[in-house]
């Protein structure tokens, strides 16, 4: 017996050796993150910084009496859980060793996935009930949003969200059983009792973490995604929304695969975006300024070059030819458009490749600035979430859960309703009513 669905994990992150150096650095960048917004909060006097005073480390604490009990509070409980997420880590790259090694198969992508499950299983497998178990979290998860009546593109859906109601929800499955000519999987229920529990400890921990740890994410956010804006090239100042794989992805189609399409695709939907936010008279008005600050920089440029080394106007020019040579760059990078004979041909890829309407897909590819936006706001909304708009249904997910069958086509029809043209302040105003 295999817990196929922990072997998938090892495969889809490129066997053990990735999951260890994922954890390590990681881990690393957490330790850092919490020392240092220690040392913003008890080691730096912000009232000589913010009134320009030579002096700006601290002699004193930053405050008193329950200010200061709430700021230790959250120092001591986030770093218990940074020492728990550090333990639990380790058991994982531990885990991630025995599995690949009791394997006995090539977990790091030389191999595919389906090759894997026949070598596991000895025998003809059912590849569609295998990725139906696999992709069992993915299908739930939808199933609460659409019972909650949120969309997955709606503005409240963040990674930190979908992973509060993932791990609060206590999900069992009463058996499994891999042979060599089928595989047979019974029904998965919901444990109401345990996720109450559940629930209610992950609040009280956010609660009381909250804001200290907003500090850490939102750090950990911004130079996640400074990094990956730095790395790509191209088009790519967009990002999927956490909501995608809950609405683009095909009926039990992998992690990886699932990756894979919507990388195919990211360039041209994010093309045929940017197309629809231009128009001839701020294009027009556009080329216009970008024509006048060239003719400034050559003249700038020529004026530097001629001028004495130490002249009085030297500086200022080359000051000036490197900020306005700036605004040049990101204006060409930004003044990039496609007709509209392309724009036809991109929405009929986006449709082939997605199944869906370039109109629609767009909804969930977000720019990066929008998508911090998001995760933040999820730290703030996930307790309120958990327990005024989850705990009281908890009834009705264990009953969808269980109708999740491996022969339905679809995951379970709650014939709900959703809107994907709300703005955010009918979305907020919802979500808290």
């Amino acid at each position: 017996m295999l817990e196929l669905k922990n072997v998938y994990w090892v495969f889809r992150e490129g066997g053990a050796k990735w999951i260890a150096v994922s954890a390590f650095k990681n881990c690393m960048c957490s330790v850092f993150l919490v020392a240092y917004v220690s040392a913003l909060l008890f080691c730096v006097d912000w009232r000589n910084v913010i009134q320009n005073k030579d002096s700006w480390m601290a002699t004193e604490v930053p405050c008193g009496g329950a200010c200061l009990f709430i700021i230790y509070a959250n120092v001591f409980v986030t770093s218990l859980l940074m020492i728990w997420s550090i333990l639990s880590s380790i058991l994982k790259c531990r885990s991630a060793y025995i599995i690949e090694k009791s394997v006995q198969c090539a977990l790091n992508g030389s191999v595919s996935w389906d090759a894997v499950v026949q070598k596991i299983a000895m025998g003809d497998v059912p590849i569609e009930r295998v990725n139906f178990f696999i992709c069992a979290e993915m299908r739930q998860t939808a199933v609460v949003l659409k019972l909650l009546k949120i969309h997955p593109a709606s503005f409240v859906i963040s990674r930190y969200l979908v992973w509060s109601v993932q791990n609060t929800l206590s999900i069992s499955r009463r058996g499994i059983s891999l042979e060599a000519s089928a595989l047979n999987i019974e029904i998965e229920t919901l444990d109401i009792v345990s996720s109450k529990r559940r629930i209610k400890k992950l609040t009280a921990i956010l609660l009381l973490t909250s804001p200290f740890f907003i500090m850490y994410y939102a750090l950990r956010v911004l130079v996640s995604e400074f990094h990956r804006h730095k790395t790509r090239r191209g088009l790519e100042s967009y990002t999927w929304s956490a909501g995608a794989k809950y609405d683009l992805r095909k009926k039990n189609e992998l992690t990886h695969r699932f990756k894979r399409r919507l990388g195919r695709v990211q360039r041209h939907v994010e093309a045929v975006k940017k197309s629809r936010k231009s128009h001839w008279a701020l294009d027009v008005g556009f080329s216009i300024i970008q024509f006048a600050l060239t003719c400034v920089v050559i003249t700038f440029a020529a004026a530097s070059f001629v001028s004495i080394e130490e002249g009085a106007w030297n500086e200022p020019l080359g000051l000036l030819t490197g900020a306005l040579s700036a605004c040049l760059m990101v204006g060409s990078n930004n003044s990039s458009k496609i007709d509209a004979a392309d724009v036809l041909q991109r929405e009929e890829k986006i449709r082939k490749r997605i199944g869906k309407e370039s109109l629609y897909v767009e909804k969930f590819l977000d720019n990066r600035a929008l998508h911090v936006l998001k995760e933040l706001v999820g730290v703030l909304i996930a307790p309120f979430f958990l327990m005024f708009k989850l705990l009281p249904r908890l009834d009705e997910v264990r009953l969808a859960i269980e109708q999740d069958m491996p022969e339905a086509t679809e995951s379970p029809d709650l014939d709900l309703d959703l809107d994907l043209d709300l703005d955010l302040d009918a979305e907020l105003e919802n979500f808290f009513h």
